[in-house]
């Protein structure tokens, strides 16, 4: 299933790294997936279950939360608040480039963060939670023996998972203050709680307070032989079978919300997207369907070894030809997207982070790309391309 890597802005400011997995076919609804406390968006739960609901028509949104993978920001300066926060900005960034998400998912404490968020998130019409606790101060547990510190210095740092994180004190006050049962009393949306009975983490009984505390519909699925990040080889499959199974009576298909169909903002954000992950593999067959293949087409790249306009296809397929194969290996990374459309022309913006291997040498950069679109029979391909390297700040 393909995988979009970009960032987007955070509460706080801070760039926050996601990725979006999408069908290889049509896609049938967009969920945001929030990980577990003090993981990632590339834990293995995370991404084996957005695989999974990928496969089965459910593009999924996942996100490093600030301070942690590879998100900017202090994970020390971060709370649950900041958390929901993300989240719906998460929510607002997808709904704005691709299509809103209309399927909440949260695992452990991104679970909690989940309902909480899902009352900030009007299009989501179903909330899933996987091994949530109820309150969420339960997750202080993980470094009980150190509250007392942590309250006397303001800020201490523990072992999680045999990882250092620092501690402070206003993450303790912010958990205490929030009043989950609540936001699970009055969500009006449909839910569907799993947990594992033998979960050692977070006990079942936490999933029987929110099953309580929620009105109908609700559906409560037991994770029988899971334990809590769901390591074994079949759960994360399993989960995300019920969770397209159960999803399906809730929300409606893409395709059938003419409010949510595919806009041609969204349709060249894909084409942008592919092309940028074709470049990232490499892969000249799905470049050559990217760009139009005459003369029309014209390109500056970032290189000054070839300060010049590159005009038309066969240059450009030359210079590709000639360049790939240097490349080891790549990440390209895509921050502030926007698009733009003017009938059968569309700009896309952005900023870039580059990393990889060339000529057998480490190399990173940044810098800014414009990318022009022009529509033809139906397709969105590539005619322009501008990009540049950030300038180096001088005193």
């Amino acid at each position: 299933m393909p995988t979009e890597r970009f960032q987007f802005t955070g509460e706080g400011g801070h760039q926050l790294a996601a990725a979006l997995d999408t069908p290889d076919g049509p896609t049938q609804a967009y969920a945001l997936f929030a990980h577990c406390f003090t993981c990632g968006k590339d834990v293995l739960a995370a991404k084996h279950i957005a695989t999974a609901l990928a496969a089965k028509g459910i593009a999924v949104l996942r996100f490093d939360f600030t301070g942690l993978g590879s998100s900017e920001g202090e994970f020390a300066n971060s709370t649950f608040s900041s958390n929901v926060a993300d989240l719906v900005r998460a929510a607002a960034h997808l709904r704005e480039t691709r299509g809103a998400p209309t399927l909440l998912i949260g695992h452990s404490l991104g679970g909690a963060a989940i309902l909480a968020a899902a009352g900030r998130i009007a299009d989501a019409k179903a909330v899933v939670t996987i091994a949530a606790p109820s309150d969420p101060v339960h997750v202080t547990h993980l470094f009980g023996d150190r509250i007392d510190d942590i309250r006397k210095h303001g800020e201490v740092e523990v072992q999680l998972a045999g990882r250092p994180f620092r501690i402070k004190r206003e993450f303790l006050d912010d958990v205490a203050e929030h009043s989950l049962m609540s936001h699970v009393a009055k969500l009006h949306k449909a839910l569907l709680i799993m947990h594992s009975p033998t979960d050692d983490t977070v006990g079942i009984d936490n999933a029987t307070n929110i099953f309580v505390a929620a009105k109908h519909p609700k559906s409560f699925v037991s994770l029988a032989g899971s334990d809590h990040l769901l390591s074994g080889k079949h759960d994360a499959a399993y989960v995300a079978g019920v969770i397209a199974a159960w999803a399906e009576r809730y929300i409606e298909p893409v395709a059938a919300q003419p409010a949510a169909a595919a806009s041609e903002a969204q349709q060249v954000s894909e084409t942008f997207y592919r092309y940028m992950q074709a470049y990232e593999k490499k892969d000249m067959a799905t470049l050559s369907k990217s760009f139009a293949n005459d003369e029309k087409l014209t390109a500056f790249w970032p290189d000054p070894s070839n300060p010049f306009r590159i005009e038309g296809w066969k240059e450009m397929r030359k210079g590709l030809e000639g360049y790939l194969p240097a490349i080891g290996s790549m990440a390209i990374n895509i921050r502030q997207p926007m698009v733009q459309v003017y009938g059968s022309l569309a700009i896309v913006s952005c900023h870039w982070a580059f990393s990889g291997v060339v000529g057998g040498k480490p190399q990173v950069g940044s810098g800014r790309g414009t990318y022009v679109f022009e529509k033809r029979d139906g397709d969105w391909v590539m005619v322009h391309l501008h990009e540049s390297t950030m300038p180096v700040a001088t005193k």
